[in-house]
């Protein structure tokens, strides 16, 4: 998740920087983003509630604990419908249905997508830099004013919260900043020897914090750990930008990874209600104890979600996105 904030503040950070004096700033931005999420998005959605109401006609009880409205409730989706979950995550102290359960991170992104527009088209470069670096400071202690509020056993729903979350998508911005004001061939490039050891000791110190103790359940981790692991996985992103030859550049062209990359939205909303079907048609259950049988369930549940994503991109996703750059 933390590594999906970072990259995607940094691509989305990037375009609007690159379109920032451009007429249609606005429209272009969020044309684009709606036929990039919420068509497969919507169609998510039905299929769930669909599922549902198949469950209640046919009263089958075995699924009854896993396939209900999220929040014990229909109305519920009118919270997901307007990307609001998250809010009601936090509320409840729970992600609420299983199928549904990753677009908590969605929800957050999408927030986030309504204040970086105005943010990069209406703030000076040098002060957007400040305003997206006060923002990452900011997260973590909102995160510790939720740990001195809150029971423990529900902090971990709040930190699904925009501001609380702020650090992570901000730093991707702030890495197209970097990007923008240091181009090939000047600035970063001539430094690039340094990212992959600076990325290489921020993983070998958050090991030996983990390794100490110090888990990203833990009170310390909760409140600095997003900041440290969005910072890592900045360095190593920028790592990778700047890798035009040797190992990390040939595998950043091999072709089925690029691929991977066209089909992750897919991947991304797919993957747990497959998996779900999956295990509840070999067995009776979604959930089984972890034996050889489950785990070759979830291989199986995997490479149908690729299958699924792939189709999914070829004949809805990429003729929607396509319509929206003309």
């Amino acid at each position: 998740m933390l590594l999906f904030s970072v990259f995607t503040g940094l691509l989305l950070g990037a375009s609007l920087l690159q379109r920032v004096t451009a007429p249609r700033y606005y429209l272009m931005f969020y044309r684009r983003r709606w036929c990039r999420t919420l068509p497969l998005y919507y169609l998510t959605l039905g299929g769930f509630a669909l599922a549902v109401l198949l469950q209640e006609a046919l009263c089958i009880s075995s699924l009854r604990e896993y396939l209900s409205w999220p929040f014990g409730t229909p109305w519920s989706l009118a919270a997901y419908g307007l990307f609001l979950q998250n809010i009601w995550v936090a509320s409840a102290g729970t992600v609420g249905s299983r199928w549904l359960e990753v677009t908590w991170s969605l929800a957050l992104q999408e927030q986030f997508y309504l204040v970086l527009p105005a943010l990069i088209r209406c703030l000076p470069a040098r002060l957007l830099s400040f305003v997206l670096g006060g923002l990452v400071l900011l997260a973590p202690f909102c995160r510790f004013g939720l740990a001195c509020a809150l029971p423990g056993g529900n902090r971990n729903c709040y930190d699904c919260l925009l501001l609380c979350r702020a650090d992570s998508l901000c730093m991707g911005v702030l890495g197209a900043c970097i990007i923008r004001a240091c181009p090939f061939g000047n600035g970063l490039v001539a430094w690039r020897g340094l990212l992959v050891p600076s990325a290489s000791l921020l993983f070998v110190g958050y090991s030996l914090l983990v390794a100490a103790g110090f888990g990203i359940g833990t009170l310390g981790m909760y409140i600095f750990g997003h900041t440290y692991l969005a910072l890592m996985y900045l360095i190593v992103i920028l790592s990778t930008v700047y890798a035009s030859s040797g190992l990390a550049g040939w595998l950043l062209r091999l072709r089925w990874l690029r691929q991977l990359g066209c089909i992750s939205y897919g991947v991304f909303l797919f993957h747990q209600p497959l998996n779900f079907f999956v295990h509840a048609w070999l067995f009776g259950t979604p959930v089984r104890p972890h034996d050889w049988e489950t785990w070759l369930a979830s291989v199986d549940a995997f490479v149908l979600t690729i299958i699924v994503a792939k189709l999914s991109w070829r004949w809805l996703e990429k003729p929607i996105i396509d319509w929206g750059r003309r």
